[in-house]
């Protein structure tokens, strides 16, 4: 009707109903045979019949994501499980068995025969992320008698997207000791990144940019439509001026009250999926200001684009820092360690702590009752 393909989530539409169809066909098998319940036997026949076009659409999408970005091992189970779904309704549907114990018997074998070797999910995965990865390097002119080598011209977007996804996949659940022929020992070290994690992950993205630099190719992180990941920290060494201030206090959550006049505080927010924070004077729950944190976040991508990346992604406080007023404030929020994912221009922070400088632009600056979380500048 749309004339568009489904894109990844057609799989756990199709898997979600082929679950719940085979449980019901299991579940109500002991009493199929009683006169009240003879629907049961159509209904077991027919959901196999109608799961055939649901079946062959999810191998054809499953085909074109294949086709593009390689065999990885979610891709391999779902492709395993569709076809053994394609013999049941085979078996089932056209050729009306009745044999149900033919569904966990084939399904245990299936698990058994997939579980390890040359033609395991695994060792499948490896060998078409490696040869996909080596295939955009000798695309780009990148590859001299099977080692990488610097690129001699640029690299077109798409492609550096694709290097820098392949070769983060093949460090993080692969490690790199299988990269040893192709990238040269000084590059893929053997001691494995392994581990789906995030810290793992963010090692794995961190090494994958260090030694695409290396080969002269910018890291990109996600491709259009997927979801990547930050985590920024100021730099410790760098220190703060309070001055044109009036107090200063600390926030390390998503949701936090800090004491502001003698029967009052400031509640501050933050509002993830619309990445700022949101500060409100609690006895009248009015929101006095909002600070955005996009533009923030972007600054300090492209710190790290330009060869800022290292273990702990530390960039310098300016970048981590933005400045709001409204509601009689004026703050400026420096921000010590933030993290989240970003799908294309939309961010969503999922942790924050940050320093709050405060200036009170009506002159009446409040009593602070709590000086162990909110206080004067100059203390």
């Amino acid at each position: 009707a749309t004339t568009e393909w489904p894109s990844g989530w057609i799989g756990w539409l199709v898997s979600s109903v082929s679950v719940v169809g085979v449980l019901s066909i299991l579940l109500t098998h002991p009493i199929r045979g009683r006169e009240e319940n003879r629907w049961i036997a159509s209904y077991s026949r027919w959901f196999w019949l109608i799961m055939i076009p649901a079946i062959g659409m999810l191998l054809v999408a499953i085909w074109k994501r294949i086709a593009q970005y390689g065999v990885t091992e979610p891709r391999y189970i779902l492709v395993v499980l569709t076809l053994w779904l394609a013999a049941m309704a085979l078996l089932y549907g056209i050729l009306r068995s009745q044999n149900i114990k033919l569904l966990p018997l084939s399904l245990c074998a299936l698990a058994i025969v997939t579980f390890g070797g040359p033609w395991g999910a695994y060792a499948v995965s490896r060998n078409s992320q490696t040869q996909r990865f080596t295939e955009l390097l000798d695309r780009n002119g990148m590859l001299e008698d099977g080692r990488a080598v610097a690129a001699t011209a640029d690299v077109p977007l798409e492609d550096r997207q694709e290097l820098s996804g392949s070769l983060t996949y093949l460090l993080a659940t692969h490690g790199s000791g299988h990269l040893t022929e192709l990238l040269g020992a000084d590059q893929a070290v053997t001691d494995s990144v392994g581990g789906m994690d995030a810290i793992r992950r963010w090692e794995a993205r961190d090494r994958a940019a260090s030694i695409l630099r290396t080969l002269g190719v910018e890291y990109v992180e996600a491709r259009a439509g997927e979801t990547a990941f930050f985590n920024f920290r100021a730099d410790p060494g760098e220190t703060l001026s309070l001055d044109g201030y009036d107090y200063s206090f600390r926030t390390n959550g998503n949701d936090v009250t800090v004491p502001w006049e003698e029967s009052d505080s400031l509640r501050v927010a933050l509002v993830s999926d619309s990445a700022r924070l949101d500060v409100t004077r609690v006895s009248s729950q009015a929101i006095l200001l909002s600070v955005p944190l996009g533009e923030m976040i972007e600054r300090a991508e492209d710190h790290d684009a330009q060869g800022g990346f290292d273990s702990t992604h530390t960039v310098p406080r300016e970048i981590l820092s933005v400045e709001a007023a409204g509601g009689g404030l004026r703050v400026a929020v420096y921000v010590e360690s933030i993290h989240g994912e970003r799908a294309d221009d939309e961010f969503r922070v999922t942790g924050l702590a940050a320093t709050w400088l405060v200036d009170v632009l009506d002159g009446d600056a409040p009593a602070v009752v709590d000086t162990a979380t909110a206080e004067p500048a100059g203390s």
